[in-house]
């Protein structure tokens, strides 16, 4: 995520580090596919498929992704009409009788970085459409693996995707740890797809987020207090601020100012305890910084 944040802003006083990452053709690499029994919803098996395309994670621009339903694993798996019979065998481990699916999927299209240890993560994008169909789901997501425990998960931070707009998913330093496997990416979830309702299953299209257009340095800013249980003040050196816009980390919106001076103040009286990511634009270029509200 390419976010930079007012929290971290204080961190990167203190000697603290962070990375900002985004949606990038050369990062996002790998897939894997997790599938679930839909009787109980329990863990069936997972597997790596890094055939992005067919898993449905395909990327229109080196810097945009677009996510959808997997179609290939009905194609490989389940018998086709043929007269009043089958012409194949269908698969048990996919489906309970000729096209009655019996798994749901997690369908992960991601980037494994293991140097990003040791330095708070954030990584971000802009949905910039979402027809997916609401029997699927699709999230960003931060996690650790354990090679040492059998490559159990540690850490799993999630952000639901937008239907536009905006989005953050963060890790701190202390979850990203010197051993673990670091990844980023996307997953949808749901039924394994019949290819006869492509594409009226839809598609999910990010883009990378783009933090600043020139000069709109750390330097620039201070903020205090932060956290805060009531006001946020955002002061820069010599830009004016044209405008702050907040969002929860869902990528909801939840205040909009224009002040147009050199100083903000930012109403959180009202806001609920919890992590806030203000979009701040100046004369000279935008950033994205986070608030903490106590």
């Amino acid at each position: 995520m390419k976010k930079i944040t007012f929290i971290l802003l204080c961190i990167t006083f203190l000697g603290y580090s962070q990375n900002n990452v985004s949606v990038d053709e050369s990062n996002i690499t790998r897939g894997y596919i997790n599938a679930f029994n839909i009787s109980d919803g329990t863990f069936a098996f997972g597997f790596d498929y890094n055939d992005l395309p067919t898993l449905k994670a395909t990327f229109p621009t080196s810097t945009s992704i677009s996510l959808a339903p997997n179609f290939q694993i009905w194609d490989n798996n389940d018998a086709t009409p043929c007269g009043e019979s089958f012409c194949s065998m269908w698969n048990p481990d996919w489906f309970s009788s000729p096209m009655v699916p019996n798994k749901d999927v997690e369908l992960n299209a991601f980037a494994e970085d293991n140097s990003l240890a040791g330095s708070d993560l954030n990584f971000s994008g802009t949905v910039t459409a979402n027809t997916l169909d609401a029997g699927y789901s699709a999230i960003a997501f931060i996690k650790t693996l354990d090679p040492n425990n059998g490559f159990a998960t540690v850490t799993n931070n999630t952000v639901v995707l937008p239907a536009s707009g905006d989005f953050t998913v963060s890790a701190s330093a202390a979850e990203l740890q010197s051993g673990f496997i670091i990844q980023y990416g996307y997953s949808v979830f749901g039924v394994i797809a019949d290819p006869a309702q492509e594409p009226a299953l839809g598609t999910i299209d990010i883009d990378q987020l783009v933090l600043s257009t020139n000069s709109f340095d750390l330097e620039d800013f201070t903020v205090s207090p932060n956290p805060t249980n009531n006001v946020w003040n955002v002061r820069t050196n010599n830009q004016n601020i044209t405008s702050v816009a907040v969002f929860d980390l869902l990528g909801k919106e939840v205040i909009r100012i224009e002040p147009n001076a050199t100083e903000a103040n930012i109403d959180a009286s009202g806001f609920a305890d919890g992590i806030y990511l203000a979009k701040i634009a100046s004369n000279n270029g935008t950033k994205t910084i986070k608030l903490v509200k106590e």
